[in-house]
């Protein structure tokens, strides 16, 4: 029992409902770690809301871009070459594409590079100099990002009184 009104006592701090205060203005309720390279580069990129830096959200708007660009090159790619091309994304590869074929279908275009067969040569992932280089601004809009979330977030616990006030 004396650990649990140690406890209540803690949390009824005052303290505690200003950092809530400023957490809740800062970050989007619906932030939440998520499986999944994608997924979770996504949610790290759009946790904190919009209009609390405008340089980061140009920098959002810049990576979302970029993200859009690939898969309108993609869905290009795919009616170009006939193929049912889809975009991937992996923490080692990046964008990339990916081709479900027929065992026996291994011509491709020579614009795809880094082409990578599975076991049963059903499948296939490879990329195009152009989706690397997207790939390449996409890195460097995400480093944006994440830098000024890191800086907003270290403002946060900065601001954030921690220490016993008596």
């Amino acid at each position: 029992q004396p650990l649990f009104k140690s406890m209540r006592e803690n949390f009824s701090d005052p303290r505690f409902k200003s950092i809530l205060t400023l957490i809740d203005a800062t970050i989007r309720s619906d932030a939440a770690p998520l499986k999944g390279y994608a997924l979770s580069q996504v949610q790290r990129c759009f946790a904190i809301k919009e209009n609390i830096n405008s340089l980061l959200d140009v920098a959002r708007t810049v990576y979302s871009e970029i993200v859009d660009d690939i898969y309108n090159k993609v869905r290009e790619m795919s009616q170009q070459y006939d193929l049912p091309l889809r975009v991937s994304n992996s923490a080692t590869r990046a964008f990339h594409l990916s081709l479900h074929c027929k065992p026996n279908q291994t011509e491709l275009d020579p614009i795809f590079i880094n082409i990578s067969w599975n076991k049963t040569r059903t499948m296939v992932t490879m990329t195009t100099e152009e989706i690397i280089f997207m790939n390449q601004r996409i890195r460097a809009a995400l480093d944006e990002v994440h830098s000024m979330t890191n800086l907003l977030v270290q403002a946060i616990t900065t601001f954030c009184p921690v220490s016993d006030p008596k």
